[in-house]
C-alpha cells in the first residue's frame, strides 16, 4: 500500500490471495496506479513476485499528463474485444498524452534506468539508516524498490491498522502524514 506511505505486504499475503483467487474463479487485479513504476521495472507483481489477472497503471507511465492503461489475459481482454464487458473513459487515446506515454516508456521507464536508479534507492535508504542511528532517533526507515519510495515511522508498520496508530517522521516522494 502506498496510500498511506508505504506499507509493504506481510510475506506469502500476495500468494495467499493469489491462491484465494484461483480456488474460487476469482480476478486477482493489481492496482498499481503509484506501485507500477516505483517500485521495479514491472511493477509489484514483478518485485514481489506474484503475478495478477489484471494489472491498472497511471500517473507514473504518462510522462506528467493524465493517462491510463490496464493489462490482463487474451482471455480476460478478450470480454472487451467481444463486446460482453463495457470499457469506456474520458482521456480514452488521447493523442498527446499516448505520445508523453510512449516517450516515457520507451525514454525513462527503461530497465537500464530501473538498475541504476535502484542502486541511488539503496544508498539513500542506507544513508538514511546510518543517520538515524547516528542521531539516536527511535524511527523505522522502510524502503522499497526506486524512485525514492522511502519512509520513516517511529514504529514498525505491518498494515494499515500499524499505520493509523503512527505517525510518518519524514517522506520520500510519496509523502507525509503529520
Amino acid at each position: 500500500m502506498m496510500n498511506v506511505g508505504l506499507c509493504i505486504p506481510e510475506p506469502g499475503f500476495l500468494e495467499g490471495l493469489r491462491k484465494l483467487c484461483d480456488a474460487n474463479g476469482a480476478l486477482l487485479i493489481f492496482d498499481e496506479v503509484k506501485t507500477g513504476a516505483k517500485l521495479a521495472w514491472g511493477g509489484a507483481s514483478d518485485y514481489f513476485g506474484v503475478k495478477p489477472d489484471m494489472i491498472c497503471l497511471a500517473k507514473s507511465i504518462g510522462g506528467g499528463l493524465p493517462l491510463g492503461a490496464f493489462g490482463a489475459s487474451s482471455k480476460t481482454m478478450g470480454l472487451i474485444s467481444d463486446h460482453k464487458v463495457f470499457h469506456g473513459g474520458t482521456y480514452n487515446t488521447n493523442r498527446v498524452a499516448m505520445a508523453a506515454g510512449l516517450a516515457d516508456v520507451r525514454e525513462v521507464l527503461t530497465r537500464e534506468n530501473y538498475a541504476y536508479v535502484g542502486k541511488l534507492s539503496e544508498k539513500l535508504t542506507e544513508g538514511y539508516r546510518t543517520i538515524v542511528g547516528r542521531v539516536g532517533l527511535k524511527a523505522y526507515v522502510v524502503s522499497a524498490g526506486v524512485n525514492g519510495a522511502l519512509m520513516l515511522y517511529p514504529q514498525e508498520i505491518k498494515n494499515y491498522r500499524d499505520w493509523t496508530k503512527s505517525m510518518s517522521i519524514c517522506g520520500g516522494t510519496i509523502g507525509s502524514r503529520w
